[in-house]
């Protein structure tokens, strides 16, 4: 269960309007690919209603609920990893390994290529943890690789593990909950 007070308190510890605003083409990416999410999200949560109003049995809103899973990690949550990472390289001077380029990453777009674990992993030893454990590597990868099996009950197995409805309900919860704490720290 995570501890949302420690989850706030590590997230207030930078202040990436204040970073990005000294390097103003990146605050602008930063403004203009958030605005942007936003609608996207606005969408997608529509769409999520519009659908789940349709479906007929628990296995399809266990389906529903893993792309949704996969869409938040991927995508929103995804593009603040991106900015965190992005944070540490420019203010904290650690280093993100990029293994396919075999250098490590010195720009954003560099630090884009990066494979999302590899970037929650730099995180989490700079003092980031909360959003690597937002949504378990396992998880994400058995979505990402279909690699995963639903029952007509909606509980999905993963690797010999049970998630239920309720715990994918939790993931979903956990990272809209993170996304908004993150909004608000940025906005304030």
């Amino acid at each position: 269960m995570m501890n949302w007070n420690e989850v706030e308190q590590e997230l207030k510890k930078i202040d990436l309007k204040k970073t990005f605003e000294t390097h103003r083409k990146e605050w602008k990416e930063i403004e203009k690919r958030s605005k942007q999410g936003a609608q996207n999200f606005e969408i997608f949560i529509d769409f999520f209603n519009k659908i789940q109003k349709s479906l007929t049995s628990p296995s399809e809103m266990a389906l529903l609920q893993l792309i949704t899973i996969l869409f938040l990690t991927e995508g929103p949550l995804g593009f603040y990893i991106n900015w965190y990472s992005y944070y540490l390289i420019l203010e904290e001077h650690h280093d993100l390994w990029h293994e396919e380029n075999q250098k490590f990453s010195s720009s954003f777009e560099e630090v884009i290529k990066v494979p999302l674990s590899v970037k929650l992993e730099f995180l989490k030893r700079h003092g980031f943890k909360s959003l690597s454990e937002i949504c378990p590597r396992t998880v994400r990868n058995a979505i990402a690789h279909y690699d995963f099996h639903i029952e007509i009950d909606g509980t999905i197995n993963i690797r010999a593990k049970k998630l239920s409805m309720k715990e994918l309900e939790n993931l979903i919860r956990n990272v809209i909950k993170i996304l908004n704490l993150i909004k608000t720290t940025i906005s304030s």
